[in-house]
């Protein structure tokens, strides 16, 4: 069997659950994959892998898009970034060859509509979550022809159903490399670190982290990077003392264990979130977890057991929360061992065999 896979960052951007998610499929695979990705100097975590590998001219990169465009623009670059990678497989013969393999995957709606549209081989496309109703999934519903549908989330799948009465084949969640992202010895820390992983950008909830840390006795430690670094990191200078915090801008995925087993404690203080690999891949390292109680995130974590949860936005609980694991060793002792627990029942291995069986099903 030949698995076409096709997703314009998954070869040359570190950022993102999504992309994380197809290499690990692709290194888990013993079938035959194809990686149709967009330009650029291919991640040495690509490179490494036994895969074909083309890559396709995208003159119109998300990234480049957002430095040209006001933040309030109605232009969506996202969908801009993805027809310019589709005219140019056309145009490179990418479609073509793309139609040579058994089964097709797509990871991003305007990719399934053009892809699931354009080839004559059997589709999958796999949901990374989904806000809340819109005119684009509506609109994708109408006019995409993927044959199967996969969601990250049971959250996912259920409001895939409620709003849109679409079933999915299949609940595939991201996964965590536990022999990675495994607890380091006590990290000896002058003070207790928390540690923030993730993009810099709306939703997020870093400015409430700020405000929440700026009474507490610990260091903040910021990894990521984003359309809001800028302004978030002028907020930091306003609320924190200098030496109190810590901007590491991005890390390559195959470094960012070391910033987690260099931490105390991770806090994900997000408004919304299709998963949250992030707090996975803190609670596969040992971290006591402070995140948020969104409904994919509660499908793995449990208040008072693994983690520590509180409601989006309110800043003073989350305050609270963070004093409490200073003051107690115990506690965040506790959570350590059930978070790294926890984790292992998401191993990649177990998680990337079901997309697999999905593609496997379609060709039979």
């Amino acid at each position: 069997m030949r698995i076409g896979i096709y997703n314009a960052r998954a070869g040359t951007k570190s950022a993102g659950g999504t992309e994380t998610f197809i290499r690990e499929v692709i290194q888990r695979c013993d079938e035959t994959v194809e990686l149709f990705t967009g330009e650029g100097e291919l991640l040495s975590e690509v490179a490494h892998l036994d895969v074909t590998v083309h890559q396709v001219p995208v003159q119109y990169k998300e990234d480049r898009i957002n430095e040209l465009l006001s933040t309030h623009t109605p232009l969506l670059s996202a969908e801009i970034e993805a027809l310019s990678m589709y005219v140019n497989a056309r145009r490179t013969g990418m479609i073509d060859r793309l139609e040579s393999c058994d089964v097709v995957s797509t990871h991003y709606y305007a990719d399934n509509v053009l892809i699931s549209r354009a080839v004559d081989v059997p589709t999958v496309f796999r949901f990374a979550g989904i806000k809340s109703p819109s005119i684009r999934w509506r609109t994708m519903f109408a006019t995409d022809r993927a044959d199967t549908y996969v969601a990250n989330s049971q959250s996912t799948a259920r409001r895939l159903k409620t709003w849109y009465d679409i079933d999915v084949e299949e609940t595939v969640y991201a996964g965590v490399d536990v022999k990675q992202f495994t607890p380091s010895e006590e990290p000896s820390n002058d003070e207790l670190v928390v540690l923030f992983v993730g993009r810099l950008d709306d939703g997020k909830g870093v400015p409430d982290l700020i405000e929440a840390v700026e009474d507490v006795d610990v260091r903040l430690r910021i990894v990521g990077d984003g359309n809001r670094r800028e302004e978030i990191e002028s907020l930091a200078q306003k609320r924190l003392d200098a030496d109190s915090y810590t901007f590491v801008g991005e890390v390559p995925h195959d470094e960012v264990h070391k910033e987690y087993q260099a931490a105390d404690m991770f806090c994900l203080p997000s408004y919304h979130e299709s998963f949250g690999i992030v707090v996975l891949e803190a609670l596969a390292c040992g971290l006591p977890v402070v995140t948020t109680n969104l409904d994919a995130i509660v499908e793995y974590v449990d208040n008072g057991e693994n983690a520590l949860l509180f409601e989006p936005g309110d800043v003073s609980t989350l305050e609270e929360i963070l004093c409490r694991l200073v003051d107690s060793e115990d506690l965040r002792h506790r959570l350590s061992l059930a978070g790294r627990e926890t984790a292992l029942q998401y191993s990649w291995p177990t998680q990337t065999e079901k997309m697999i069986k999905v593609y496997r099903q379609l060709v039979e």
